[in-house]
């Protein structure tokens, strides 16, 4: 937004008749631009911008709602790890090993349980080393569907489970937009429904079994609050039966 703009020349008429008023403005409606001058007989404009009063307005405008970030790759080193991370103000939607290699040379994915905004990928045993590959979206609170004057609620929430036989799934009103496995003990997530880059596709049910209390296995999940409110109504708020 430019509230103010002003334009002058040294060479008087070079402004008429071009939108400049008689004290050197330039409407805020306009352009702030002047024509028809010259090399030699130059005008000039200047510009004052102010960012938006309404903050949601400026966020429409400039910032993304989602993007990828790439962490560095990691050391060749036995569960070495690979992070990327997001920025304030935005969590993980989607994470996994960017280089692939789960079942052979990788120990899979997983968000970190104490920080949605961070994606981790492990290298595994005899691994080229590991790079992370999140996408992060805008995560801001949103209304309760159920209430709309009481507290607002998170976009996103995170899941975690560890052990021999980690499950875990959205609470009602969300749906699982990621699932990731992991495991140190190479092997252990092959023929469990996790692809290469450490992902359990969506649709699936965010768990792996078969592993065991010393070999254990992890998976983490992102839900995603519902975009339909009346799925979220119908899942979530109290009927006056």
């Amino acid at each position: 937004m430019m509230p103010n703009r002003e334009q002058w020349s040294p060479w008087l008429g070079y402004l008429t008749n071009k939108g400049v008023n008689t004290k050197g403005v330039i409407s805020n409606d306009r352009s702030c631009g002047v024509s028809a001058c010259s090399e030699r007989n130059w005008c000039e404009v200047t510009a004052v911008c102010k960012i938006p009063d309404d903050y949601e307005q400026y966020k429409a405008a400039v910032c993304p709602i989602s993007f990828e970030m790439v962490g560095d790759r990691s050391s060749t080193a036995d569960d070495a790890q690979s992070r990327a991370s997001c920025p304030t103000g935005y969590k993980v939607s989607y994470c996994e090993v960017q280089t692939g290699l789960v079942h052979t040379r990788s120990g899979g994915a997983f968000v970190d349980p104490s920080n949605g905004n961070v994606c981790v990928a492990v290298n595994g045993g005899g691994g080229p080393g590991a790079i992370a590959r999140a996408v992060c979206t805008r995560s801001e609170k949103v209304s309760d569907p159920c209430n709309s004057e009481g507290p607002h609620l998170p976009k996103f929430i995170n899941l975690h489970s560890r052990g021999a036989a980690p499950s875990v799934s959205c609470p009602p009103g969300y749906e699982q937009v990621l699932c990731n496995a992991r495991s140190p003990w190479l092997g252990y997530l092959t023929n469990k429904g996790v692809n290469t880059k450490g992902v359990i596709p969506s649709g699936n049910v965010c768990a792996v079994s078969r592993c065991s209390t010393g070999n254990w296995c992890e998976v983490t999940a992102v839900c995603r609050i519902s975009e339909d409110s009346e799925v979220y109504k119908a899942a979530v708020c109290p009927t006056s039966d």
